[in-house]
């Protein structure tokens, strides 16, 4: 029932604080005196079934709080059982204004009419007793449905925002709840919800706040009174509620507790005692959730904005929360990749629109049933469920309910179009076409993911989790712009067909690479474009393009991969499919800037996708894909200034237009943090890449890829920051979850670089070459990521330095420019770092001429820069120019001295070398021990 019995009984048992005994100081009072009779302030008379009340007749009591005495009675007028609410006073108010503000109240409730607030039928008064005939709804409080089975973070938030959407409308008519908590939300057994219980729909009267400060919260969520005066339910009460100030952000900021309980299991602001919680709300330091919780990061930050301790810094009204929190991930994305198409046709099948028909609209389920019923989506999820493994249970469900989800969406578009051509007649013949034939697309599109499901071995759902949230966006069937980016359908009806099996089989495709199955994803696209090419059809023949680049991509096959990339963006162009010929464009400034190197040309790409975008295509969610690829180009290329403002940039897109916290802003954050550790700004990126982590973990768990790049970012950053042993301890915990997962050696090759590096700091030669060797094998074969290779030969380099093997640190120095030297301008760092380790190794090979040529190029560069990592090279060009002017065939040669800068001695140098090792940080000891040898052997200059 609506208001359950449970709701308002008192008989929750209560803890003493000193251990023992029932002491809860929670106030529920006795019955009323036998007569019937109201006591002193307003007591509800007579109790029990068979009493009545006017024209209701009691049918059983549901339970007495402080304010109040519920019922379920019955109507026989209109033959309806009903809640019966009768209230009453305030101890010490007189009798007839209570009588009158009692009623002001109840009328007030029952003018607002809203399908998420129970509905109140009828208002009145017998005697003194003001009493409220309420819906009596069948169903269970939001705290029961949660315990029923495990609820997906799409269905919580779903029912929460429905019940935000009542407390607006309350909101709108000048009443506040004052005890928003999940036992007054109900969710009725045919779906509904409805906020119940505005008792305390009114600002309570001051109190004494700190009088309370020894009150024991309750375990589940009931009411606290005292001396007759209900406050509400202090777990889930605003500050300036608990201070008796409340206004309509107190109840933005109870509907936060209330979601943030339900979505991760716990309160945001902790403690048992009143004073504990109220001491957590002054620190303002919200509990961090469990990390079991896949809840996005997104819906997090909505959360935490209306739990601000300051009723200013919250939403300035619970509609824009509930409208960001209902910005469904279905309704923005577009799907994440190296190489991206839009999502393929959709139904198996054709159907008619039922012209003539009583309701020409109402077959949607027959549609959608030859895709999606219960029996299809209790086989998926029994099919993941047999993976086995502790998340295993879990992890189906809410593949099965994502999927559900898609369906619905799918259902409300049809209909929303159907009704439009049909019955509305609102759109022109041609957009109704559009509009079928984009469906058809995203209905086969859920059709290959269940099949590439059910087809597959049982495995853990993670992996078709990102299957399934990579397909295509269903909004865009409805957008006038995007919608003309399926193409136009076949005038041919067996061209149509063929098309349309075509891009079936490309569905399927598409599910299995993004779910990891890259070899099968990738023959299933290699048959379907050898179809498509067959048939010749411009739209067709883009999208079996850009699939097949794209799980090409993901097999590291980047040559092909680019070039079927270029001829789908043609083919795209030559169907005048805007929005595809932009996807094709992000994909391809990876490639050619990234992957490739080519950084001028992929600028190009990038400056030409812009303009395409805002001129035609419109889509916020590509124009911030398109700067984070862009972004990561320059930061190849050595510009991490310019990188981050094109990160920053995408990130306030993405944050300005309301985007689900996905795979693309944790791109941009990690990219941000990435280029503050660049620019030496080590305490940001550390806060930002933590950020990242959190918004990887949350949305796609530990052992995802995208969340271990992160793990490998937070460790490059404490090495950054010289915390050598946190760093280590970072990637080793990387490498292991790597291995556990059975990722792919393009990953762990990125990881043993960063291993590497660590164990080089450490000292630890023989570990640190063991480990680069490790991902120099996998970045050379076959040929990937050049950029970070170099540096891989470079740190090779290092490691044969200190362990005196010159012949190789001059091999792998030349190794590391000859990947470098290409790629990036003369006066780049990385440059310059691998040429000096090319001179350090030419003077252990006893070669100081060719020392002094590459230390002077190195120096020339090095004079002009303010970098964090300056000091360190500055010394190691210094050190080498020393050690080189020692030799004497070298200063025999007329100039050199005067050519190295004002005439610097050896000795000269030596003492540049040692100021700097000195300023530099822990990362300079090594450069330090070398400048204090030097010394040790010629004396204080």
């Amino acid at each position: 029932m609506g208001i359950e019995r449970e709701q308002i009984t008192g008989t929750t048992d209560a803890t003493d604080l000193g251990g023992s005994g029932p002491t809860r100081a929670l106030h529920r009072e006795d019955p009323s005196p036998a007569d019937g009779r109201a006591p002193e302030g307003g007591r509800p008379s007579g109790r029990g079934p068979g009493r009545t009340l006017g024209r209701y007749v009691v049918l059983e009591d549901l339970g007495a709080g402080g304010m109040s005495l519920v019922s379920a009675a019955y109507d026989p007028e209109l033959d309806r059982r009903v809640a019966l609410k009768v209230m009453r006073a305030d101890v010490g108010e007189r009798p007839e204004r209570a009588q009158a503000r009692l009623l002001r109240e109840a009328q007030a409730m029952a003018r607002l009419a809203h399908p998420n607030v129970v509905r109140v039928y009828d208002v009145g008064v017998i005697g003194s007793q003001v009493y409220m005939a309420m819906e009596l709804v069948e169903g269970r409080t939001l705290r029961d449905w949660l315990q029923a089975r495990p609820r997906s973070w799409r269905e919580i938030v779903a029912v929460l925002v429905r019940a935000g959407r009542g407390l607006a409308a309350a909101h709108d008519a000048g009443l506040v709840h004052l005890d928003v908590k999940p036992r007054n939300i109900m969710v009725g057994d045919a779906g509904e919800v409805k906020v119940v219980d505005f008792g305390l729909a009114r600002p309570p009267r001051a109190y004494d706040s700190e009088s309370f400060d020894g009150v024991l919260l309750p375990e589940a969520d009931d009411t606290i009174t005292h001396a007759g005066l209900v406050m509400g339910t202090p777990g889930y009460m605003a500050p300036e509620h608990l201070e008796g100030s409340p206004d309509a952000r107190s109840d933005q900021f109870s509907l936060c507790v209330t979601a943030w309980e339900a979505l991760y299991g716990q309160r945001p602001y902790g403690g048992r005692r009143l004073d504990v919680y109220r001491g957590a709300l002054r620190a303002g330091k919200l509990a961090e959730p469990p990390t079991e919780a896949r809840v996005p990061a997104r819906v997090r930050r909505l959360l935490e904005r209306g739990l601000s301790i300051a009723p200013a810094q919250r939403w300035p009204s619970l509609s824009p929360l509930l409208d960001a929190l209902a910005d469904d991930p279905w309704r923005r994305r577009v799907r994440y990749g190296v190489v991206v198409g839009i999502a393929g046709v959709a139904a198996v099948g054709a159907w008619a629109l039922g012209r003539g028909q009583a309701d020409p609209c109402g077959g949607v389920d027959e549609h959608l049933a030859q895709t999606w019923d219960e029996g299809r989506r209790e086989a998926v999820r029994s099919h993941l469920a047999r993976a086995g493994g502790q998340h295993a249970e879990a992890t189906a469900y809410e593949v099965a309910q994502l999927l559900d989800d898609y369906a619905a969406d799918w259902s409300a578009e049809w209909t929303d179009a159907c009704r439009a051509a049909q019955v509305e007649q609102r759109q022109s013949a041609e957009l109704r076409d559009l509009r079928d034939y984009c469906l058809r697309h995203r209905l086969r599109a859920l059709d290959g993911t269940a099949r590439a499901i059910l087809d597959s071995e049982p495995e853990t759902g993670t992996s078709w989790r990102d299957a399934v949230l990579r397909l295509p966006s269903i909004d865009r069937c409805r957008d006038l712009g995007s919608v003309h980016d399926v193409g136009q359908p076949p005038a041919d009806p067996e061209l149509r067909r063929e098309v349309e099996r075509i891009d079936s089989e490309l569905a399927l495709a598409r599910a299995l690479y993004y779910a990891g199955h890259n070899e099968a994803g990738a023959q299933k696209a290699r048959e379907a474009l050898a179809e498509a090419e067959r048939l010749d059809h411009p739209p067709l023949l883009a999208e079996a393009k850009l699939a097949l680049a794209e799980a090409l991509n993901l097999l590291d096959q980047a040559d092909e991969a680019e070039r079927l990339a270029f001829e789908g963006m043609w083919a795209a162009d030559a169907a005048q499919l805007h929005g595809l010929r932009v996807e094709a464009i992000i994909g391809l400034v990876y490639n050619v800037g990234v992957l490739g190197g080519r950084f001028e040309e992929a600028e190009h790409l990038a400056q030409g996708g812009m303009v395409l975008e805002r001129e035609l295509v419109h889509d916020p969610t590509l124009r911030a894909q398109l700067l984070n690829h862009l972004a990561a180009v320059h930061a190849t290329a050595g510009d991490p200034a310019r990188a981050q403002q094109e990160y920053e940039q995408a990130l306030r897109i993405r944050r300005d237009h309301h985007l689900p916290a996905d795979l693309d802003e944790g791109s941009s954050l990690t990219g941000i943090g990435a280029t503050a550790l660049l620019l030496g700004d080590y305490e940001r990126a550390l806060a930002v890449q933590h950020e990242a982590y959190a918004l990887y973990r949350d949305n796609y768990g530990a052992d995802h890829p995208g969340t271990l790049v992160i793990h490998e970012n937070v460790a490059t950053t404490l090495l950054g920051m010289e915390r050598f042993e946190e760093g280590l301890a970072e990637v080793e915990e990387l490498l292991q979850i790597a291995h556990h997962a059975g990722l792919d050696d393009k990953t762990i090759a990125t990881a043993e670089a960063t291993h590497g590096a660590a164990l080089l700091e450490l000292r630890r030669f023989d570990e640190a070459r063991e480990a680069l060797e490790h991902s120099r094998r996998s970045l050379e074969s076959p040929l990937r990521r050049p950029v970070l290779l170099g540096v891989v030969r470079g740190n090779l380099a290092l490691v044969a330095l200190e362990q005196r093997r010159f012949d190789d640190a001059k091999a792998e120095a030349n190794a590391a420019l000859e990947r470098l030297g290409p790629l990036l301008p003369e006066d780049n760092l990385y440059v310059v770092w691998a040429k000096l380790a090319l001179a350090r190794a030419e003077l252990g090979r006893g070669e100081p001429r060719e020392a002094l040529r590459l230390a002077s190029e190195g120096w020339a560069v090095l004079e002009t820069l303010e970098d964090p990592i300056g000091p360190d090279l500055r010394s190691d060009a210094a050190l080498v120019l020393a050690r080189a002017l020692e030799d004497p065939e070298v200063l025999a040669e007329p100039g050199v001295i005067e050519s190295l800068g004002g005439g610097r001695s050896s000795t000269q140098w030596g003492a540049r070398a040692l100021a700097e090792a000195r300023s530099g940080g822990r990362s300079a000891e090594p450069m330090r021990r070398r400048a204090e040898a030097w010394k040790r052997r010629h004396g204080r200059p």
